[in-house]
């Protein structure tokens, strides 16, 4: 169903990353326990890889196929949104290898924002752009890849942020960067096998918070008032044993963390976005 629905706002798949997970998913569908364990040893990069991507995407559709125009987002960008390899281990900054999951990651962020009330703008210029509580959100997503990428993509996106409100002032609008600090808990985005959920839960928890007070160290806040916070992304995927083979488990979660000296009303808009997330 979800790849249908890029499908049908014009995303061509044949011969792309995004047909060889849908007919893997397919081919999974329908293999045995055998078949299921014996491509788990002998090319987990794509099992899993493919079950990250697919986990994403299916999350994705739930929260926007509902929002029937957003796919206008999707068709201004369907030549980009299928393209690069089927790992991120293959990927390459700056190309069009990276250029489609930093797509997905605003997607993504989109998502969450859906999630949590806010209605959007499809055809906005920014990253994100969405509605809620009076307000009109602006929102610029980055994918650093380390730690030491944080601090300059933050400042690029303080940048991109106060531009585009100077451009025309808009007293309701308020900025806020969006950061995937995946590559920091998992870089390879490989799994590690752990013994039951509950560990794999606590392992991740854990991690993405050590991850999050790092980025909130890294952050350099400009004097510009109109941006009110950030949104920290972090993934991991793990397995556990079952008697049907290694069985995959992705954590997701996305932090929100509020700007030094925030106004009032605009702690009350970030912590409206907190319900069953985190808050820092």
């Amino acid at each position: 169903m979800a790849v249908d629905w890029l499908a049908a706002w014009g995303v061509r798949f044949n011969s792309t990353r995004l047909q060889r997970y849908q007919r893997l998913a397919e081919k999974l569908a329908a293999s045995s326990r055998t078949e299921w364990q014996e491509l788990a040893k002998r090319d987990p990069a794509t099992l899993y890889g493919t079950y990250l991507e697919l986990d994403e995407l299916s999350k994705v559709f739930r929260a926007l196929s509902p929002t029937s125009n957003y796919g206008l987002a999707v068709a201004r960008r369907n030549k980009q949104i299928s393209a690069g390899p089927d790992t991120h281990a293959k990927e390459k900054l700056g190309n069009a290898s990276s250029r489609s999951r930093d797509f997905f990651f605003e997607l993504s962020v989109a998502a969450f924002l859906v999630r949590v009330g806010f209605r959007l703008d499809p055809l906005a210029a920014p990253d994100v752009l969405a509605r809620g509580a009076g307000k009109t959100l602006v929102v610029e997503c980055k994918r650093p890849q380390t730690f030491k990428a944080i601090t300059r993509n933050a400042a690029d996106a303080f940048e991109q942020l106060e531009r585009e409100y100077n451009a025309r002032p808009r007293p309701r609008w308020r900025g806020m960067i969006a950061l995937d600090c995946t590559k920091m808990v998992n870089p390879t985005l490989q799994p590690r096998e752990y013994a039951s959920t509950a560990e794999f839960a606590s392992v991740s928890d854990r991690e993405s918070l050590e991850v999050l007070e790092k980025v909130k160290a890294l952050i350099r806040w400009p004097r510009f008032r109109n941006t009110i916070g950030l949104l920290v992304r972090t993934r991991d995927i793990g397995v556990i044993p079952s008697g049907y083979g290694p069985e995959p488990f992705v954590s997701d979660a996305m932090s929100v963390v509020s700007a030094p000296d925030v106004s009032v009303a605009d702690e009350s808009l970030l912590m409206g976005m907190t319900t069953g997330f985190r808050s820092h």
